[in-house]
């Protein structure tokens, strides 16, 4: 049943799907903290046109993407440089506590779990290499 769902969802992209698929792939990879205003600068398609695109293909919004994207990157520093986070791994957040909520939210612990208590998977999820 499942691969019957995945087949279908691989076998109908269209050309013009592969080309902003590719564009939003190549964009949250880019930064540290993907900024949204630069994926719409580089299609011409509506928030909405770009959302129903990325949610039929990663099952959320560009905006929601992004946030997730930014909080594993951070946690990956946590993990990699002992909480010593460069600036900007930091600009994308108003303050400590909304770092902690979000970086939470994404790997299931606060940074302080992240240094101290992160399981060998976790630490493999986050810094394969």
């Amino acid at each position: 049943m499942a691969d019957t769902f995945f087949q279908q969802r691989s076998q109908s992209r269209t050309k013009g799907h592969d080309r902003i698929v590719e564009g939003i792939r190549d964009w949250l990879a880019r930064a540290l903290a993907p900024d949204l205003a630069d994926l719409q600068d580089r299609f011409d398609l509506s928030d909405r046109q770009l959302a129903r695109i990325a949610n039929r293909y990663w099952g959320a919004p560009p905006k929601s993407l992004a946030r997730k994207y930014a909080a594993l990157r951070t946690a990956s520093l946590i993990i990699t440089q002992n909480g010593d986070l460069p600036p900007e791994a930091l600009r994308h957040y108003a303050d400590q506590s909304h770092l902690i909520r979000e970086v939470k939210r994404v790997t299931g612990q606060t940074p302080r779990q992240l240094r101290t208590q992160a399981s060998p998977t976790l630490r493999k999820a986050l810094h394969p290499s």
